[in-house]
Parts: structure tokens; C-alpha cells; sequence
């Protein structure tokens, strides 16, 4: 990641293997005005609060972007298409509008647990604003411990997601609602990208091997099976495996 890049720079350049040239370069053009909008708008704004409800309005009102009027789609996690559709889940809705409030001078930040996302804004030390992204409105601390499901922590020891760990989970959860859709060739494209940065990940190799088995080839899903199995023992999904591979194995054996 290149120095000040932002969050969804860095996220765009993870998807651009896997994205059809012209809407990538779309969504990099809508992505840069976007950007310099909400810079060049708010650079006399000295009250951050002004800054932020000009975001706000900016991102919402203005840019219309918002969740989809029909069932959330796969096609809902995948942000190049949320940048040029102006309509995405709302995990990817709140890593879009960071990335505004950090043009716009605000210390923004997305906050990440079990794949629900959060905007954090700091305005001095100790003082937050938290950001629910699907409407755009502000949430007390005792929603934001609901809605993240934490429970002993104050709200300067939310741990901060760097940009690659916000790209990984982005893909992540792009591959997860493929799947969901049995979508399984595009999903395995993103498995793959997500393989190729972290290839000891055994729960990715698990849903590759899963992945290849749907699209008829289960020869190769016997390797990602076997690292899963070998890498997490105990996990309850280990024992299942070990009989698919077993299948797999008597299979391959009639067929020679």
C-alpha cells in the first residue's frame, strides 16, 4: 500500500484483477471525485462537526448512496460496483464513507466485529462519533456495544482495522455472499485473490476446497481439504471433511 493511500484506493487495487476493465476504471474515476469533493468542499470548514454533516449530506442527500431496494445480492459486497452503482450492503457502504470523512480532515476509521462495520470518528481525545452506515445516523455507545456485540471495552480500546485487514474482510465477505448465491466461479476468482495474500489461512483453503468441489473438481479441492484438516484438528467441520475426502478418494479409484 502506497503511503496516504486511502482505504478504498488500497481495497480497489486488491479487486482490480478480478474486475471487468471498464467498470474498474469507473469506479476509480468515481472514487477520485468523490474524494476530491468531499477535500476541496470542506477545506475552510474548521468545526469537524460541520465537516462531518457535510459528509453526510454530501454521501446520502447528493451522492444517493444507500442499501438496495431488493434483497441484498452478491453484487452488494463487491465495491467497485457499489462505487458505481452508489448502492452496496452496508459493510461496504460504511468503508466508502470512511475514507469521505478522512478527505474531509476527520480522524475516521472503520470498526469491524463478526463482519458488522462501523464508522468511528475521533474529535479530541476520548470524545467519539460513531456512524451507522445503512442510514447515515450517529449511535450512543451502549448501541454501538450492542450492535458489535462487545461488552468490556471503552471507546478508545476499539481495535483500529489497518487498510489490508479491511481489504482481506471486504473480499471476504464478497466471497461468502458468492457462495451463499452459488455464484461458485466468481467466487472462486476471490478465494484465489484472497488465497494469494494469505495462503496459510486454513478457513480459506477450506472454502476453496468447497468451492472447487461445486464446480466438479474435486481432485483439486483435495489439497485445500487436507491443509484445512491438518491445520484445524479440532474444528467440528474437520471430521465431515475427512469423509468427503474419503468419497472423493473412491471415486477417483472407479473412475481409473
Amino acid at each position: 500500500m502506497l503511503e496516504h493511500q486511502s482505504i478504498v484506493g488500497y481495497c480497489l487495487e486488491l479487486l482490480e484483477p478480478i474486475s471487468p476493465t471498464a467498470q474498474f476504471n469507473s469506479a476509480l474515476e468515481q472514487h477520485d471525485t468523490l474524494y476530491q469533493t468531499a477535500e476541496l468542499a470542506t477545506l475552510d470548514m474548521d468545526d469537524p462537526i460541520e465537516r462531518i454533516h457535510f459528509v453526510l449530506d454530501f454521501y446520502y442527500t447528493q451522492s444517493i448512496f444507500g442499501l438496495p431496494n431488493a434483497p441484498v445480492q452478491a453484487k452488494d459486497y463487491d465495491l467497485v460496483s457499489a462505487l458505481n452503482t452508489h448502492t452496496a450492503a452496508s459493510s461496504v457502504l460504511a468503508i466508502i464513507l470512511a475514507d469521505l470523512f478522512s478527505a474531509a480532515r476527520l480522524n475516521a476509521h472503520p470498526i469491524i466485529a463478526k463482519h458488522k462495520v462501523l464508522v468511528r470518528i475521533e474529535l479530541e481525545e476520548n470524545q467519539y462519533v460513531f456512524i451507522e452506515a445503512s442510514t447515515g445516523t450517529s449511535l450512543e455507545w451502549s448501541e454501538v456495544k450492542e450492535y458489535l456485540n462487545i461488552k468490556d471495552k471503552k471507546q478508545a480500546q476499539i481495535e483500529l482495522p489497518d487498510a489490508q485487514t479491511v481489504g482481506m474482510l471486504l473480499l471476504s465477505m464478497y466471497k461468502t455472499a458468492l457462495m451463499d448465491k452459488g455464484l461458485f466461479a466468481k467466487a472462486l476468482e476471490v478465494v484465489d485473490l484472497i488465497i494469494s495474500h494469505e495462503p496459510d489461512n486454513p478457513y480459506e483453503r477450506r472454502d476453496r476446497g468447497f468451492v472447487l468441489q461445486q464446480l466438479n473438481c474435486d481432485s483439486f479441492a483435495v489439497d485445500d481439504y487436507k491443509f484445512f484438516i491438518e491445520q484445524c484438528p479440532a474444528d467440528p467441520l474437520a471430521q465431515i471433511i475427512k469423509l468427503q475426502l474419503d468419497d472423493i478418494s473412491n471415486n477417483t479409484s472407479s473412475i481409473h
